[in-house]
């Protein structure tokens, strides 16, 4: 029944540059930080990303794209919770990964159509392993390569839907 907390910080920027009618690029980057942690338990991180989108015409483009994640591990992923079913580990690692995608996008009329080849991985990806009835929180290295394929539809009455596929091969290894 400990109150635990922690102060979160971040800084932001983000620079654009069109170096043609069809062609942009844009770098950002995150700094992140946390003090006040219980047991010490805080993190730092320096992440960034790029991307180059070139258009084909005025409705369609190519894309791509590589970036850095970074997610700091829940309260209720470091500490169990009151019920009992999830077992926290107080040491569990932030996740950091690498993200690479390359994509095309294209809309018509009502249509917003999407396709992207994606590869991504991560580092210390958060997970839940069950043991009997209790599921208990672990790091584990994350990787997958795969292809999204979708569309969202404008609707007249102000109502979107989407629809899509998407196909991985997602792998992991325990820590």
């Amino acid at each position: 029944n400990a109150d635990y907390n922690r102060n979160n910080f971040s800084l932001y920027g983000q620079w654009e540059k069109n170096f043609t009618d069809k062609d942009l690029v844009t770098l950002s980057a995150r700094e992140t930080w946390t003090t006040g942690a219980a047991e010490n338990k805080n993190y730092n991180n320096f992440s960034a990303q790029g991307q180059y989108i070139h258009k084909l015409d005025a409705k369609q483009s190519i894309y791509a794209s590589i970036g850095q994640s970074f997610v700091m591990p829940s309260f209720s992923n470091m500490y169990s919770t009151g019920t009992g079913l999830v077992v926290g580990d107080p040491d569990l690692r932030p996740q950091k990964g690498m993200h690479y995608e390359l994509g095309w996008k294209k809309d018509h009329d009502d249509h917003r159509w999407r396709a992207a080849l994606f590869n991504y991985k991560i580092k210390d990806n958060m997970s839940f392993s069950k043991s009997g009835d209790k599921y208990y929180a672990v790091n584990e290295d994350l990787k997958n390569t795969g292809i999204e394929i979708g569309a969202e539809i404008l609707c007249n009455n102000g109502w979107t839907y989407n629809y899509g596929l998407a196909y991985g091969n997602p792998k992991s290894k325990a820590q």
